[in-house]
C-alpha cells in the first residue's frame, strides 16, 4: 500500500476508535481577596496591599479520564481519597491564570500532575492530647513541583475547595463527603462545591528522605470569586470523525489515481524512469 495512503489509514483507525475522556473546563473570574509572603523559618508573615482588589481570570481544563486513585489512608479524625494525573514533565491539563493584566504559567516545573483530593469527616470521635476534627472537603488542583538538592523543592499550586465544617455540637458528622460511595473523577462537573475558595501558591520546602516535606516560604494570593462556571467540553464523537476522514481518505485516493492517468499530469515519469514533480497530497503526509 502507498505509504500515505497507509498513514491516513492509520490515522483514520485511531480517531474512530473510542473515546471516554470527559474534558470539564473550570472558568473563574473576580478580584484578589489578598497576597501574602510566609516565611516560615523566620517566622513573618507579610501582606502586599498593592494586590488586593486586582481582577484575575482562571481557565482549567482536566481530562477526566487521566486520573486514576492514588491512595485511601485512613486517619483517627478522617478518611482521605486522592486521585491524580500521571506526574509528567508536561503538564497534564490546560490553563490560564491573569492577575492584574500579567499571565502566569500553572506549569512551570518538570513534574506535573492534577489532583482530585477528598477528605471524609469521621466525626464525631473521642481524641486526646490536642487533635482537631476534619472537615468533609473536595479540593481541585493543579500542582507542578521541581526537587533539587539537598531535599530543597519548588511548587507552584492552583486550588479550588469547597467543604463542610464539624458542627461540633452536633452528634452527627459532616455529609457532604462519603467515601463509603464510590466516587466517580466525572462528577465534579456537578458536585456541590460549599465555601467555595480558590488560591493560587508558589513555595519552597524542605524534604526528608522519607518523603515528609515541611514548607519554608510561600508566596499565596486568595481570591473573591465573581462567577464561577463548570463546562463538559464537547468531544466529536468516534463515528463522526471516522465518517469524515473516511470521505477525505477516499477523495484524495480518487483525486490521486486521477492525476495519475492524465496526460497532462507533471506526474507522469519521463523516459530516464525518474518521476517529475508530485502534485500536492491533500492530506498532511508527505513522502521522503
Amino acid at each position: 500500500m502507498d505509504r500515505k495512503i497507509f498513514a491516513a489509514a492509520a490515522f483514520l483507525a485511531v480517531v474512530a476508535s473510542p473515546a471516554n475522556s470527559i474534558p470539564i473546563a473550570f472558568d473563574f473570574t473576580g478580584t484578589v481577596r489578598d497576597r501574602a509572603l510566609v516565611d516560615l523559618t523566620a517566622g513573618s508573615r507579610t501582606f502586599d496591599p498593592s494586590a488586593v482588589g486586582q481582577s484575575f481570570t482562571a481557565r482549567v481544563v482536566f481530562e477526566t479520564d487521566l486520573f486514576t486513585e492514588r491512595s485511601m489512608p485512613t486517619r483517627p479524625t478522617s478518611r482521605v481519597l486522592d486521585i491524580a494525573t500521571p506526574t509528567s514533565a508536561t503538564a497534564q491539563w490546560n490553563s490560564s491564570l491573569v492577575i492584574g493584566g500579567q499571565s502566569i504559567e500553572l506549569a512551570i516545573h518538570d513534574r506535573n500532575y492534577g489532583l482530585v483530593h477528598l477528605t471524609d469527616s469521621l466525626w464525631p470521635f473521642t481524641c486526646t492530647g490536642g487533635c482537631r476534627a476534619d472537615n468533609d472537603v473536595l479540593a481541585i488542583a493543579t500542582r507542578s513541583e521541581h526537587f533539587g538538592p539537598l531535599g530543597l523543592s519548588e511548587g507552584r499550586f492552583f486550588t479550588l475547595v469547597g467543604f463542610e465544617g464539624v458542627n461540633f455540637s452536633s452528634p452527627l458528622s459532616p455529609s457532604y463527603i462519603d467515601l463509603d460511595q464510590p466516587f466517580d473523577v466525572a462528577s465534579i462537573l456537578t458536585y456541590a462545591l460549599p465555601n467555595l475558595s480558590l488560591s493560587y501558591s508558589n513555595s519552597t520546602s524542605i524534604c526528608e528522605p522519607a518523603g515528609v516535606c515541611s514548607t519554608r516560604t510561600q508566596d499565596q494570593t486568595r481570591f473573591n470569586i465573581t462567577s464561577f462556571t463548570r463546562t463538559a467540553l464537547s468531544v466529536p464523537e468516534p463515528g463522526t470523525l471516522g465518517l469524515v476522514m473516511a470521505g477525505l481518505l477516499a477523495a484524495g485516493i480518487t483525486r490521486r489515481r486521477a492525476k495519475q492517468s492524465s496526460p497532462a499530469d507533471s506526474n507522469i515519469r519521463t523516459q530516464s524512469g525518474h518521476s517529475a514533480r508530485r502534485a500536492e497530497w491533500p492530506f498532511v503526509f508527505s513522502e521522503r
